[in-house]
């Protein structure tokens, strides 16, 4: 399922990793969990991913990667909180 976010929505999401709750990490972590959501953004044509897990948060595409670490990521950056 897809689904398309207005630009605030997306901003919102991103927002979140410069906060001072969000580390960021050395490399990927030893055991990050099962990914609960994937995000795909296009930036001038380049497919860039953002992976949540429970709590570590990963963004990646054209060869690079960044890992967070960010409690209840799994809360902060679903679609639709339940």
């Amino acid at each position: 399922m897809y689904v398309a976010l207005a630009k605030n929505r997306v901003l919102l999401r991103v927002w979140s990793l410069m906060s001072e709750e969000a580390k960021l990490l050395e490399g990927k972590p030893f055991q990050p969990g099962d990914r609960v959501e994937r995000y795909t953004f296009y930036y001038h044509g380049d497919e860039l991913y953002m992976d949540v897990y429970p709590e570590h948060v990963h963004l990646h595409g054209q060869g690079e990667e960044l890992w967070y670490y960010y409690e209840g990521a799994d809360v902060e950056f679903l679609v639709e909180p339940a």
